[in-house]
């Protein structure tokens, strides 16, 4: 049951990173007003957005294509952690707020189900 639920999770996952990564190379000037002033002057290179956005896109794709071929997935979903908890520091408030908290949580999940039981004895973390 727990395998099922686990393959579950990886997929709903993978296909919310791959399709956001692909709405991103989309049309990168959407993504981009949701982002804090402060954020935007750090992020921007050469006069743009557009290249830092295109990067965390390719970085959704992989990160997708990684859970749902079951490939270093506890690997993938610390990154999706990471780009989670980034997207929710700089854009704050936002209407995706409660949804990137609960792709949070998926990742954490997952992160915790698939990572080496080495590695959870190290963080104290052991099942």
């Amino acid at each position: 049951m727990q395998r099922n639920a686990l393959l579950l999770l990886r997929t709903g996952l993978a296909i919310t990173f791959i399709w956001v990564g692909v709405l991103i190379l989309r049309d990168t000037s959407m993504w981009a007003y949701p982002i804090l002033p402060w954020a935007k002057r750090l992020l921007t290179v050469g006069g743009s957005l557009k290249p830092v956005l295109q990067a965390v896109a390719v970085l959704d794709i992989l990160v997708g294509a990684a859970l749902i071929l079951n490939l270093g997935s506890w690997i993938a979903a610390t990154v999706g952690v990471v780009v989670l908890t980034a997207a929710l520091v700089v854009t704050g408030a936002s209407g995706a707020l409660a949804t990137n908290f609960g792709l949070l949580g998926a990742c954490l999940a997952t992160l915790l189900l698939t990572a080496p039981d080495s590695l959870l004895k190290k963080l104290g973390l052991a099942r």
